[in-house]
């Protein structure tokens, strides 16, 4: 409390805010990596879904990532993953036993 009341001043409301306001979070995802992963998703890898880019981004270019933010950094890029549905199987009711 006593801190708090040191930092008060009316005339500026900004003691309210927390320190770390301005700051870049530390687990962020650089630019670079985020241009490379747009660049080989709409390129090379063009038509994966987001889980088989994943894998491949960790496997053949080293760059390590959680299949969420695959999914967000191209979801942000403008690339959706193909969504390729199965028709509905017809299904056929057997007959009752007596």
């Amino acid at each position: 409390m006593k801190r708090l009341k040191r930092a008060y001043d009316a005339a500026n409301p900004g003691w309210v805010h927390h320190g770390n306001q301005q700051r870049v979070p530390a687990n962020t995802i650089s630019e670079e990596v985020r241009k490379q992963v747009v660049e080989l998703a709409s390129s090379k890898y063009a038509g994966l879904n987001d889980s088989h880019l994943q894998e491949k981004l960790a496997k053949a270019k080293g760059i390590v990532l959680s299949r969420p933010c695959v999914c967000r950094i191209s979801r942000e890029a403008g690339i959706r993953s193909p969504e390729k549905r199965r028709a509905a199987k017809s299904r056929s009711r057997r007959e009752r036993r007596a």
